[in-house]
């Protein structure tokens, strides 16, 4: 069946908040080049860093106003272009940062941006995928060097990218998981997938607590999603030869590095957008492997209609505390 030229999608009407996020129904399906792919889109995921693509503070060069709003998402290879090799119409598939944004009936992207998606996931579960386990995978396999028996403390645990990590962090062999989160929903979340403990960071007794989770052994590794709140306590705790990899910030870091000094600890970022297309297959083979061994759940927050993204990035701004991903069911 033809595609047809006109399609759903959701736009930014100029940057700025929710309000920004404009439904709309005549939207050009995008055209098809000769290493390309389209992609009929089935859920679209919604990711916390798209809060600053929409108020133009990132990825500016792609998400121009009037641009379709979404950096990842699942569905199923419609079109291929002349010269694409890897895949062919009907494939499910999930898209990381393709040339159109995902909030709509289809995408269109390059074929090393597109990755399998196993058939014991749903594509509404393909949807969580892309840009949380890619981050999560980054750091701690490729930043970290996580090792079979390592400790791992997951600052953030109950968000996007922290319960990724829970579920990476055991299938590459780490003993000791613990993560924080800061509702009693998100540690219970934390526990349902995995970790060993889950601690609230703003207790008063948050470091008695840390003891006992860890029995007063080395943290091998620290993963931090919050580092202008976290920094100073993550270098005093963090064990002798540790790692530190920052993901994510909300604001100005202040620290000592000198604090890491007599530990030999190191402090690192990490950044998906530096992986390279080598880093990123073996990233999605990983997952595959993870799907189909069963270790790799992915875990839905919520499912919103692609006419309610507005709202979907509303609430996913002012909700107390993270509870994972959420998606746009398109189709």
């Amino acid at each position: 069946m033809e595609t047809s030229s006109k399609m759903n999608g959701v736009v930014i009407d100029g940057y700025g908040g929710p309000e920004v996020l404009k439904h709309r129904s005549d939207v050009d399906v995008p055209t098809l080049g000769a290493k390309q792919i389209l992609v009929k889109i089935k859920s679209a995921g919604i990711n916390s860093v798209e809060s600053r693509v929409r108020q133009g503070l990132f990825m500016t060069s792609l998400f121009k106003p009037q641009s379709i709003m979404g950096l990842d998402g699942s569905g199923v290879v419609e079109q291929v272009g002349g010269e694409v090799t890897k895949f062919k119409p009907g494939d499910r598939v999930y898209v990381l940062c393709g040339r159109t944004g995902t909030y709509a009936e289809y995408t269109l992207t390059n074929e090393d941006n597109l990755y399998p998606l196993h058939d014991k996931l749903s594509f509404n579960e393909g949807a969580i995928i892309p840009i949380p386990y890619f981050t999560a995978h980054r750091a701690l396999v490729k930043r970290a060097r996580i090792e079979k028996g390592e400790s791992v403390l997951i600052q953030g645990a109950s968000g996007q990218v922290g319960l990724a990590c829970i579920q990476i962090a055991r299938a590459f062999g780490a003993t000791t998981i613990v993560g924080t989160a800061g509702t009693p929903e998100g540690r219970n979340l934390v526990m349902k997938q995995g970790a060993d403990f889950a601690i609230d960071y703003r207790a008063e007794d948050f470091k008695d607590q840390m003891k006992t989770a860890f029995a007063d052994k080395n943290i091998d590794v620290i993963i931090e999603m919050n580092c202008d709140t976290n920094i100073a306590l993550d270098m005093d705790i963090i064990g002798q030869g540790g790692r530190i990899v920052i993901v994510g910030k909300k604001g100005e870091a202040k620290c000592d590095p000198s604090r890491l000094m007599f530990k030999e600890a190191l402090m690192m970022g990490s950044g998906l957008r530096l992986a390279t297309e080598e880093d990123r297959e073996l990233i999605a083979r990983d997952l595959y492997a993870g799907a189909e061994e069963g270790w790799l759940r992915p875990h839905i927050n919520k499912v919103y209609p692609l006419e309610e993204a507005g709202t979907a990035h509303w609430e996913m701004e002012n909700q107390r505390g993270a509870l994972g991903k959420s998606i746009i069911a398109v189709e």
